[in-house]
């Protein structure tokens, strides 16, 4: 009995440690897209991006809502009253209103900030809202492991230009 209590705790412990392993890679993919996506603007003589909180949030709606829900990408949500991008951010109670935003969905069997943006960058209609001025210079970004039955484990990454 001792063995198997033992065992049960090592088998938690993994995958506690697991978990938070895969959070903080995410956590480190989330923040080198933002330094490539600010030196790729920078490059093209445009603002570079800061993190902003409601923009954060916002990313994490969808992002979370499309893994939870194993759907396809999309810009649309299907939760009452999150149907726009729009209405997701208002939903964060932000203590402003921007003039534009813009969303950006992609996935991806690894954690690669890289392959990210290069999805993005390949994109014409995705690229154009990357190298946009018309946003204040805010982002959120949120990339979230999709829980499905299959045995290969993707993402969603979910960016948010305002």
């Amino acid at each position: 009995m001792k063995k198997i209590i033992v065992l049960i705790s090592i088998l938690t412990f993994s995958v506690s440690s697991f978990s938070q392993n895969n959070e903080n890679e995410i956590l480190e993919t989330e923040t080198l897209f933002i330094k490539l996506l600010n030196q790729y603007r920078i490059d093209n003589k445009l603002l570079k991006f800061e993190k902003c909180k409601y923009l954060q949030e916002t990313a994490e709606i969808q992002s979370t809502y499309l893994a939870e829900n194993s759907m396809p990408i999309s810009h649309k949500n299907s939760n009452l009253g999150m149907n726009s991008l729009f209405d997701r951010f208002m939903s964060t109670k932000p203590d402003y209103v921007p003039l534009s935003l813009g969303e950006c969905i992609a996935s991806c069997f690894k954690l690669d900030a890289n392959g990210i943006l290069k999805q993005f960058k390949n994109s014409p209609k995705h690229n154009e809202i990357l190298l946009s001025d018309t946003y204040i210079g805010t982002i959120g970004i949120k990339i979230t492991k999709v829980k499905n039955d299959k045995s290969i484990p993707y993402y969603i990454a979910v960016l948010v230009l305002g």
